[in-house]
Parts: C-alpha cells; sequence; structure tokens
C-alpha cells in the first residue's frame, strides 16, 4: 500500500474509534440514569421495610379505663 491509503485507512480507524467512544459514552450516561432509578426504589424499598420492622416489633396497648382507646405504640 502506499503512504496515502494508509492514511486514510488510518483516519477511518480513528473515527471508527470516535463513534465507538460516542456510543460507550451515551450507554454510560444511560446506565448511570438507570443506576440511581433503582438506587431509588431500593431506598424507597427499604423505608418500607423499616416501618414494617418496626410495626412487628411495636405492641398497640387499648386500656379499658381512663383516657380514650387510640392504640397508641408501646416499643417493646
Amino acid at each position: 500500500m502506499n503512504k496515502s491509503s494508509d492514511k486514510i485507512v488510518k483516519l477511518r480507524r480513528v473515527q471508527d474509534n470516535g463513534l465507538e467512544i460516542e456510543k460507550l459514552k451515551l450507554e454510560n450516561e444511560k446506565l448511570k440514569k438507570d443506576y440511581s432509578k433503582l438506587n431509588k426504589k431500593i431506598k424507597k424499598l427499604n423505608k418500607k421495610i423499616k416501618k414494617v420492622v418496626l410495626l412487628n416489633n411495636s405492641i398497640y396497648a387499648c386500656e379499658d379505663e381512663g383516657d380514650e382507646s387510640d392504640g397508641t405504640k408501646l416499643s417493646l
């Protein structure tokens, strides 16, 4: 091959590499967004789990006499 065709081949490789890099950057951004969404969902679910655990570890006291029976929580 001559020098000009070698340069053309190298330029095409550089262009192809540049396109591949841009595709990877876009994919990376999409994955970051997906990760962020999943992380938010996990945090919400963890909060719900904590509430359920607290509820399961609590008792409701209802007094027969005196104040209103409002189901006040007493922690164990």
